[in-house]
């Protein structure tokens, strides 16, 4: 199951190379740039991507309440827009 990707990635980069197009060339850099982080995120199967829907969520509230004053306040509707889904009884986490 793990060796999937260290076998195929360099199959797909020595095959690619006969191939004479712009959007083959640019896969092939990214592959060769990033091929270490393709490998691993196919052996552990983790993002940022919680991360980044929550980051995604305070900019949104920063959008919304630009003049808040209260800084408590501020602070605990971010707390609260960032942590709907565990104050709802949801169990899964794929609102953000």
């Amino acid at each position: 199951m793990y060796v999937w990707p260290v076998l195929v990635l360099p199959i797909g980069v020595v095959q690619g190379k006969d191939i004479d197009h712009e959007a083959v060339r640019s896969t092939l850099r990214t592959m060769k740039n990033w091929g270490t982080e393709i490998v691993n995120y196919h052996r552990c199967r983790r993002t940022n991507a919680i991360v980044e829907g929550r980051h995604n969520r305070i900019k949104a509230y920063q959008r919304r309440h630009y003049f808040t004053r209260n800084r408590k306040c501020y602070k605990t509707g971010i707390l609260i827009e960032c942590n709907r889904h565990r104050l709802s009884g949801q169990k899964s986490t794929a609102n953000f």
